[in-house]
């Protein structure tokens, strides 16, 4: 019996943070090894420790079982028939949020775009329209910071600054969204089999440096006659940071527990946040976004 033949390695960069794969991730941007990785990511069997913490395992029936060890190891073992793209997704989205936050950093459901070194940010549940926002801003001269993982560092010292750190330079958008956005020519197909939405580069629009968080908006599934911001209380924001940050079913000790709540009491009073309600229909997106353009000076709070 030979042994099977090694394989691949791919090499990426991601969240500040150098990556090593023997599968391929999709929406990563591919770069030279660097010396010893910051994050490897491995097939195989999940390994047993768990205390949900610096040790957390995961299952997504019928998908994948994975173990991620201490913000660095993340072993997957993938159901051979299910869509490599949905595998991907799931490794680079629930999976590498549990390896940030082991790292230290909130992870919120959001996205995010900067202009003039400042940086907004929109949290909500999928659907809510994060993603479309987030490029129609884009259309207007704003940079891609993130889109799905919202990643804030600097929240844990009083003497940092609350800062986004950049992803990597692709979104998910569904084809009404491309349409009206002008994002067509940029769109790389379906993202996986799970979802209608369309994987679109954003290279050109993409920016890699971490920048200061000014406001974070929380979008409200509410629909409304008409665009409107209000500001949210230390409490209410503090709920909705909790309510939207990604792999809290995972990490479950005491201690990241712990952790995750400080960092977002830290965030909801060092960064304005505040709801927004929006009317029906992307013919509105313009308006919406004139809204929180006009908020960049003067951030609702």
């Amino acid at each position: 019996m030979t042994d099977a033949p090694p394989r691949p390695l791919y090499t990426y960069r991601a969240f500040g943070l150098a990556v090593e794969s023997d599968m391929e991730l999709d929406g990563f941007v591919p770069s030279e090894p660097s010396g010893t990785p910051d994050v490897r990511v491995r097939r195989g069997t999940p390994a047993l420790a768990y205390d949900g913490g610096v040790h957390v395992r995961a299952k997504a029936p019928d998908v994948l079982e994975a173990s991620i060890g201490e913000g660095r190891d993340v072993i997957v073992d993938a159901n051979p028939e299910a869509d490599p793209l949905y595998v991907s997704a799931i490794v680079t989205g629930e999976l590498f949020s549990v390896v940030l936050r082991q790292r230290g950093l909130l992870v919120l459901h959001g996205s995010g775009v900067a202009r003039d070194g400042r940086a907004i940010g929109f949290v909500g549940n999928s659907g809510w329209g994060k993603s479309t926002l987030a490029a129609s801003l884009v259309e207007r001269g704003w940079r891609l910071l993130t889109d799905d993982l919202l990643v804030v560092d600097g929240l844990l010292n009083e003497a940092d600054t609350p800062t986004v750190i950049p992803t990597h330079p692709s979104m998910r958008l569904s084809e009404e969204a491309i349409d009206r956005v002008d994002a067509a020519g940029a769109a790389q197909g379906q993202a996986h089999a799970l979802t209608t939405k369309v994987r679109v580069d954003q290279t050109g629009a993409f920016s890699d440096q971490p920048t200061p968080l000014h406001q974070v908006f929380v979008l409200d599934p509410r629909l409304s006659d008409a665009h409107q911001a209000a500001p949210l209380s230390a409490r209410e924001a503090v709920d909705e940071m909790v309510r939207h940050t990604r792999g809290r079913r995972l990490l479950v000790s005491p201690s990241a527990m712990a952790t995750h709540l400080a960092q977002c009491a830290s965030l909801a009073r060092r960064v304005p946040v505040a709801s927004l309600r929006r009317q029906y229909g992307l013919d509105h997106l313009d308006a919406l976004c004139d809204l929180v353009e006009d908020g960049v000076d003067s951030p609702v709070a």
